[in-house]
């Protein structure tokens, strides 16, 4: 019987090992590893051509203008880094961290980045961005415009600014270009730009740039926004983040925990409810910059601040003992820079604490410090002129002789007498603009036109006494014509003050003209003493009581005035830069002898004793006691008065009363001035006038 063979054995025998071969490889293939992309390398797939990744590494040719010429420029030394992200389906946003610049465009649109020159190209069609510093000494703008007639159509919104819309028409009817502003270009802060769209085209004839493209290209000039630029330099310290501003050209230094909001004309940093706020534009600009509501409290000048080369007073908001905020250059611009009014910058800048309880807000001195060093980072990308400096020594405080008895309404002159001792001429622009304190509105008296560096010169003002009665006060400071504001002293922040009286029954009001008035035109009428620890000397006008040492009791000088027994008796008193606890000064009274009598003393912490001396022995008559009439700290004014009428002392401070006591130890007797200082080495204390009357 014949058996049925698969023919071709060979081939059967063939397909079964491919089988068990496939099979093997599978299974092998399971414990070979796989190769995976490099993090970071992006896959063939994921990589776009259509738009550069980095700048050309080689010099681009010249641009070309609409008109065709060829515009010669220098080459930019700053490297911009474009920073092409996808946005919103089919766009990308674009930024430019030298020019601090972003925009939104098509995503088939292609981008291209040459020194000063950021073009968007479509097909043939060509959307130009030229940008400049306006302080370049270099000019990147179209050479001419080409044939046909430049027509407005209309504006469009740019940085803020509506800028019309030109475009170049032939009689035919074609847009052969579309200019933005007009061919001069735009300036934005210290930028320039240049923006135009253009056909390249080399027929142009053909050229008519279609209505739906001249539409795209005005949304991505609109988009056109400035952007915040914050990066990491290797020269920040560490934990500080540097911001830069190229369209006003500065940038400072803030701490990486600090949080940045950028406006077009403010920049605010934030930690927690604290904030910075840093307003600028240039002179020229029509822009108005806010301090916003000061708050309740009275200002006090706190130190300074250097600024951009220049000394910037710290104007420091006290309520109750407790910072709530900090003015720098209190409440008026700061102008810095070139001498063009378009360059020209003025700054203002504040520090709050946003808390919604005011009344526990104090800001600490470190964060405090932090903002002050935050300023003192600043820099600018353009070369500040030299500036010449504004200082002013106080020469004389002159006291008006009504300013210790004046009653409501009553108007008296105030004057200082000043010298020029910084190195700006001051003009008429330089004036006094008031700081703080209760008192109204004052005038100017006109004073000598221009003062030389080191001339000497008055400044006068007529001033309006409330209506109120009681002590009143007020300060100023020295404004220059650049907007900066400055105080007197070593240090430049030492407000002009003045304190006055306003109808005080039976003590000051009425009191006609003293007996007898010393303004320390010389020290004829005064004992001056000089110990290992005090020294008493007559300088400008002024009595200058100074305690050498910590630790020194109460020591006084004597009036050569003769013996007086009934007497109202003041003097005006003001505290050097250091004066704290119970330092202190005042008067000696009725006294018999050099080493006997009444003693008086009001301390730099706000209070005040009377006690009695008989040589050897104390007896206290009113120990230490805080009163709020008396202005306590450093560089505080005080009057005080004593009314002595048989054995009834009455005690004073800036006419309003403190105490009254009866003690007949000591009826009459001469009067002296002292000072003592527990705490403070080289405690100086000054004193401007003395007098008294007969009662």
């Amino acid at each position: 019987m014949a058996t049925n063979r698969t023919p071709y054995p060979f081939l059967a025998f063939l397909c079964i090992f491919l089988v068990i071969l496939s099979s093997i490889a599978c299974a092998v293939s399971n414990f070979i590893p796989q190769k995976t992309p490099t993090p970071g390398t992006p896959t063939a797939a994921a990589t776009d051509t259509s738009r550069p990744s980095s700048l050309p590494s080689t010099t681009p040719s010249h641009p070309v203008t609409p008109s065709g010429s060829a515009v010669t420029r220098q080459p930019t030394t700053a490297t911009p880094t474009p920073q092409p992200v996808q946005t919103t389906p089919g766009l990308t946003s674009y930024s430019n961290r030298e020019y601090g610049i972003g925009f939104n465009y098509p995503g088939d649109w292609v981008l291209k980045e040459e020194p000063h020159f950021i073009r968007l190209q479509h097909g043939s069609l060509l959307l130009n961005i030229g940008i400049q510093h306006a302080y370049e000494d270099l000019y990147i703008g179209p050479s001419g415009v080409g044939a046909g007639e430049l027509q407005n159509q209309g504006t469009i919104l740019f940085l803020g600014q509506s800028i019309p819309r030109l475009a170049l028409l032939t009689q035919d009817g074609k847009v052969k270009a579309v200019y933005y502003n007009d061919p001069g270009g735009i300036q934005a802060g210290s930028l320039m730009f240049f923006i135009s769209l253009a056909d390249t085209n080399p027929d142009a004839q053909l050229v008519n740039i279609p209505p739906e493209i001249q539409a795209v290209a005005d949304e991505i000039v609109k988009s056109l926004r400035l952007t915040s630029n914050v990066y990491h330099s290797p020269g920040d310290p560490e934990g500080f983040l540097t911001y830069s501003n190229p369209v006003y050209g500065f940038e400072f230094n803030y701490p990486g925990s600090w949080a940045i909001q950028q406006g077009t004309n403010e920049v605010k940093l934030q930690s927690g409810n604290l904030t910075l706020s840093i307003g600028f534009r240039h002179l020229n600009e029509n822009v108005v910059l806010s301090p916003g509501g000061t708050g309740a409290g009275s200002f006090e000048v706190r130190g300074t601040v250097v600024f951009l080369g220049q000394r910037m007073l710290r104007a420091v908001k006290v309520l109750n003992g407790k910072v709530k905020a900090v003015y720098y250059n209190g409440t008026y611009e700061y102008q810095v820079g070139a001498n063009d009014p378009a360059l020209k910058l003025t700054y203002l800048i504040n520090l709050s604490d946003l808390s919604p309880n005011y009344d526990t807000t104090d800001i600490s001195t470190s964060l405090q410090a932090e903002a002050d060093r935050i300023l003192e980072s600043f820099t600018t990308s353009f070369t500040l002129p030299q500036s010449c400096s504004d200082a002013a020594t106080l020469v004389q405080d002159v006291i008006p002789p009504s300013s210790t008895g004046l009653i409501g309404g009553q108007v008296f002159t105030k004057t200082w007498v000043l010298r020029n001792s910084g190195s700006c001429s001051w003009t008429q622009q330089l004036g006094l603009v008031p700081f703080s304190g209760d008192l109204p509105e004052s005038v100017a008296v006109a004073r000598d036109a221009n003062v030389p560096q080191g001339g000497v010169s008055e400044f006068s003002l007529e001033i309006t006494a409330p209506t109120s009665k009681g002590a009143h006060q007020g300060s100023w400071l020295l404004y220059s014509g650049n907007g900066r504001l400055f105080g007197v002293g070593p240090n430049g922040d030492a407000p002009l003050s003045v304190q006055i009286n306003v109808g005080e029954a039976g003590v000051e009001s009425g009191l006609g003209d003293p007996a007898w008035r010393d303004t320390f035109d010389g020290s004829a009428n005064w004992y001056m003493l000089a110990t290992s620890n005090v020294q008493y000397a007559v300088t400008n006008g002024t009595l200058v009581m100074t305690a050498l040492n910590a630790g020194t009791a109460d020591e006084w000088n004597i009036s050569y005035q003769p013996a007086i027994r009934n007497f109202y008796l003041e003097a005006t008193f003001k505290t050097g830069a250091q004066c704290s606890g119970l330092d202190r000064y005042g008067f000696l009274f009725r006294a018999p002898g050099p080493n006997n009598g009444y003693v008086l003393g009001f301390s730099c912490d706000g209070r005040y004793r009377i006690y009695k001396w008989d040589g050897a022995n104390y007896t206290g008559l009113v120990e230490w006691t805080s009163n709020s009439n008396i202005h306590s700290g450093p560089n505080k004014t005080n009057r005080m008065g004593i009314l002595a009428q048989g054995d009834s002392l009455k005690l004073y401070a800036n006419g309003k009363i403190l105490t009254s006591i009866t003690d007949s130890s000591y009826a009459e007797g001469q009067f002296g001035l002292f000072i003592g200082s527990p705490n403070t080495a080289n405690l100086q204390v000054f004193v401007d006038e003395v007098s008294y009357w007969n009662k």
